[in-house]
């Protein structure tokens, strides 16, 4: 077995440890930790390995690539998912913030090399790329619905097809070493790499959507820190009991005051009560709703009435026309600028 075929195994155990740790029950958290930490110590291993060997070009397309640097060129994106959900051990709140955005930052540097290297493979278009660092640098990480519901149905199928896969996958590992005809390797091969396609495709779709969360997040964390704004857990100070505000004698006020006054110059008393007034209101607002039914219709000009379709209408029709013409004699008596004397008289 060559060095070649021990570098592609271990990447491809990498690609199995993270498909079994993101199945994996999360409640014990004890088992969870220790093959998280496991798994983030094996792919940074690999990533140093695949840095000293330059395994991976800077212009390749992904009809270029082996099913090796396939596996290889996915570390980044096991990183950048991982390292968001390491719990951070019991410390005060200020130095789990600080350590949680630094988790946030590392996981975005990751996110970004990930993205940017399918983007050269091809399997991520330069306008979604565009649209993901315009949506970074401007802090807008809504995403419009329809792209959402895309998104979403397209995942949900990539998923449907990776899950086709995993029946299969046992007997491609096994493929390498047992079989001998060399026919029915390369069928496995290309089913292995159309595999890889999928999971690339959905870890695509992933990636766009943890890197804009973190984003936020990480906005979220360093908007609290920098306003030290107290949590719930927080003491927060008792403050002062409710205190009795006393009126000075300057702004006490009593009725006699306000008697007194009723009776002076510019002291305004009221006509009628507020039924009365409440009546005259209702009956003027009936009297104005029965004017405007029985106000006569404006006369439409021959355009409106085209528009509705009753230019056949010899009433209507010669009504617009005396409209029109008296419009024309005013225009003619009063032409443009006859009202503009410019302060003169004459």
């Amino acid at each position: 077995m060559s060095n070649t075929e021990i570098v592609c195994f271990d990447y491809a155990k990498a690609y199995r440890d993270f498909n079994g740790l993101e199945g994996s029950d999360k409640s014990n958290n004890t088992s969870y930790d220790r093959r998280m930490a496991s798994l983030l110590e094996y792919v940074f291993q690999c990533l140093q390995q695949r840095q000293r060997e330059s395994l991976l070009a800077s212009n390749e397309q992904f009809h270029e690539m082996t099913n090796e640097q396939l596996y290889a060129v996915l570390l980044e994106f096991y990183l950048a998912i991982c390292i968001p959900q390491q719990r951070i051990a019991d410390l005060d709140r200020t130095k789990s913030m600080q350590l949680r955005i630094k988790m946030l930052q590392e996981a975005d540097a990751f996110h970004t090399e990930f993205l940017d290297r399918m983007e050269v493979i091809n399997l991520l278009s330069q306008k979604e790329r565009k649209q993901q660092y315009r949506k970074m640098d401007s802090k807008q990480y809504t995403v419009d619905r329809e792209v959402k519901i895309e998104r979403f149905h397209r995942q949900r199928e990539l998923e449907n097809r990776l899950q086709q896969f995993e029946t299969m996958y046992a007997d491609i590992i096994a493929s390498r070493s047992k079989l001998k005809d060399q026919e029915l390797c390369d069928e496995y091969e290309e089913k292995e790499r159309e595999m890889l396609l999928v999971f690339l495709e959905l870890a695509v779709l992933k990636s766009l959507s943890e890197q804009s969360a973190n984003n936020q997040e990480r906005n979220m964390l360093e908007s609290i820190s920098a306003m030290d704004i107290p949590f719930e857990n927080d003491v927060v100070p008792q403050k002062q009991g409710i205190t009795v505000t006393r009126i000075a004698s300057p702004f006490e006020m009593k009725r006699e005051v306000i008697r007194g006054g009723v009776f002076q110059s510019g002291h305004r008393l009221p006509t009628v009560s507020l039924e009365q007034y409440a009546e005259e209101q209702l009956q003027e607002a009936k009297e104005r709703d029965e004017r405007q039914r029985n106000a006569p219709a404006p006369t439409r000009r021959i355009e409106q009435l085209e528009e509705d379709g009753d230019e056949d209408v010899a009433e209507l029709v010669d009504k617009a026309t005396l409209q029109d013409r008296e419009w024309d004699d005013w225009k003619d008596a009063n032409p443009r600028g006859i009202g503009n004397k410019k302060g003169s008289q004459f």
